[in-house]
């Protein structure tokens, strides 16, 4: 089977599972958290190929991906913001942006940070819209 695959408890989830059995119509984004999640098969035929186009084929708007291995605190305090922030946004009857709302969150933590290193440790999510 080319490209990657999740294992889940002695089951398999390919990219092809995710692109032919799953519809998201009204997400409006979708994070994959896992160590390099981005990464996926060069494949020249075009054809769907690791999970970033899988999700992409099924509809998930914005999706929040992975390059290099990154620690669960810091995706997991990414997503948390992200989370409060559209919640915030649906509360208020406005529309969520996510690329702005990444851009001023990440803003906000480049400037606490001084070394290369770790602004990129805690901006551990890249974009694909």
């Amino acid at each position: 089977m080319p490209g990657p695959v999740l294992e889940l408890e002695g089951d398999c989830l390919t990219q092809f599972d995710i692109a032919m059995g799953v519809s998201l119509p009204r997400n409006k984004l979708t994070i994959l958290g896992a160590c390099a999640s981005g990464q996926g098969t060069n494949l020249g035929g075009g054809e769907v190929a690791g999970f970033i186009r899988a999700f992409i084929a099924a509809g998930c708007g914005a999706l929040g991906v992975t390059y290099w291995p990154v620690l669960d605190d810091n995706i997991s305090e990414t997503i948390r913001h992200l989370l409060i922030a559209a919640q915030s946004s649906a509360d208020s009857g406005q529309p969520f942006d996510v690329v702005q709302e990444m851009y001023e969150y990440y803003r906000a933590k480049y400037k606490q940070l001084n070394a290369l290193a770790d602004q990129v440790e805690v901006c551990p999510l890249a974009l694909y819209l």
